[in-house]
């Protein structure tokens, strides 16, 4: 059941996670508890394990995907591949990259982060076992 905001009615969000969590360190420690290091607050709340692991593993996906050194390396691969002008099909593929961009931002508020993730996941693994 999807409302269209990426989460399923039947589990919380993020944000439900960290009032809960931080609700309960209210109680456990009251106003003046001190403030805690990333590590301690790692151990503490299980939903900033989930963000970490979460924003990582984006990353990873985006260097694993292999677009970063599609870009960096451009002129070189454009030039082994025969272009006879590398900078001209740089600026194309940032051009292209840049299209996509504004052409797939509407779809993410209306289909959700989440899928869109899971499906452009799937299609980079796909793309890599090609």
């Amino acid at each position: 059941d999807d409302d269209g905001t990426g989460y399923n009615a039947g589990f919380t969000t993020i944000e439900d996670d960290i009032d809960k969590q931080l609700v309960d360190d209210h109680d456990d420690h009251g106003m003046d508890a001190p403030n805690t290091s990333l590590w301690t607050g790692l151990k503490q709340y299980s939903v900033i394990k989930r963000l970490l692991f979460i924003s990582l593993f984006l990353h990873m996906l985006q260097q694993l995907s292999g677009i970063n050194a599609i870009f960096y390396y451009s002129k070189p691969i454009l030039t082994q591949a025969g272009f006879s002008n590398p900078w001209l099909g740089s600026v194309l593929l940032s051009a292209a990259n840049f299209i996509a961009v504004v052409i797939v931002t509407p779809f993410v508020d209306k289909l959700g982060r989440r899928k869109l993730l899971l499906i452009s996941s799937i299609g980079m693994v796909i793309s890599s076992a090609a």
